[in-house]
């Protein structure tokens, strides 16, 4: 019988107090949130990062907007601070360092200088690459050395803060990716794995962060075999609970492999998953009504159940679309009623996530 991961989680946990070892990077939990404060509509709440450790979150995903940070070519690598600004997406992993929690960074959004033309066309979300280079962010980079050398620099500059990258995501959406599967491949995906591999040996990486399908071939393979020695393959799911799981079976039979036969990837990380409450008085549970909380549960404990399932990440912590309710907390940083509930299922096992404890949880 092979180990579900709730029985591997208790058995690092166990090796790891033996040894005084509680620091993030060594942290075993599969349990992580969201927090995108790089987005306009989020912003910096300290008690929100406080309340992580306390629902049980060992790992934090920050996401990383290449746009937002780098507005001028090569002003990373370059040190030009007057194009280059790592302040937003630093005091978020710093919030999360300090709460000695493993942080994963997701690299994604093409800056208007490094944007190519659109490639595909679109029923909806067509400004979010347009010619007039008001909205480039899904557009494919001209060239792979603009990723390549921004990968780098991130890398770089944070070191050890960042436990795992991971490059891209939802690029089978519009609204994220309006260029051909070979661009990403080779705009995207292979030069931010060199560049990030370049400087760390490591650190996990994983792509491409599928948005609701395990079809992975066409975006990490070339030919049936992976055009770079991922560690992780990596998607999204926001369907129905039995539509989700589809999907994370699906994910658990995905294997891919290097041309030379090096290198095989069978694991996967969720990296976005979450159910909300009304928008615009519209259900937002992605299916039948339900309780958020109770619908989450139901989907990361088909990831920890599962041999293939390392990881998941809750989207959001705090402050997502203020219509559709499906961040953790409240516009004050109070817990909503799905914390609580994501909480208990994480503290109940032996495994209560390193290396915090577990005070009263109270909606």
């Amino acid at each position: 019988m092979k180990p579900t991961h709730r029985m591997k989680m208790v058995l690092l946990f166990t090796w790891t107090l033996a040894w005084g070892l509680l620091v993030a990077a060594v942290c075993p939990s599969p349990y992580g949130v969201n927090s995108s404060v790089m987005f306009p509509v989020y912003s910096f709440s300290q008690p929100a990062y406080n309340l992580e450790p306390v629902g049980g979150f060992g790992w934090h995903r920050a996401t990383m907007l290449w746009d937002e940070i780098e507005t001028a070519n090569g002003a990373c690598t370059t040190g030009d601070m007057a194009h280059c600004d790592w302040s937003v997406i630093e005091a978020d992993i710093d919030a999360a360092n300090a709460n000695l929690q493993s942080v994963l960074v997701d690299i994604l959004h093409t800056p208007a200088w490094a944007a190519g033309p659109a490639q595909i066309s679109c029923a909806s979300n067509n400004n979010w690459c347009n010619a007039t280079g008001t909205k480039t962010f899904a557009c494919p980079p001209v060239q792979s050395t603009m990723m390549y050398n921004f990968a780098r620099a991130a890398a770089l500059h944070f070191g050890t803060k960042v436990a795992a990258w991971e490059i891209w995501g939802e690029p089978n959406l519009c609204g994220t990716w309006r260029g051909t599967k070979l661009q990403f491949r080779e705009n995207v995906l292979r030069p931010a794995y060199e560049g990030l591999r370049s400087v760390t040996t490591d650190a996990p990486i994983g792509a491409p962060g599928l948005f609701n399908s395990a079809n992975f071939d066409p975006w990490i393979t070339n030919s049936g075999a992976l055009v770079v020695p991922l560690d992780f393959y990596s998607l999204h799911t926001y369907e129905s609970v039995a539509d989700a799981t589809a999907h994370l079976t699906a994910a658990d039979a995905y294997l891919a492999c290097t041309a030379d036969g090096s290198s095989c990837v069978s694991h996967y990380w969720l990296t976005e998953y979450g159910y909300a409450d009304a928008k615009g008085g519209q259900s937002c549970t992605w299916g039948a009504p339900c309780d958020a909380g109770v619908a989450a549960v139901s989907v990361l404990d088909t990831c920890v159940q599962s041999p293939y399932c390392d990881k998941a990440f809750y989207w959001d912590m705090f402050k997502n679309d203020p219509d559709c309710l499906i961040s953790l907390l409240d516009d004050s940083a109070n817990p909503r009623t799905r914390f609580c509930t994501i909480r208990d299922y994480i503290v109940s096992g032996t495994m209560h996530t390193c290396p915090y404890s577990a005070p009263p949880c109270t909606p």
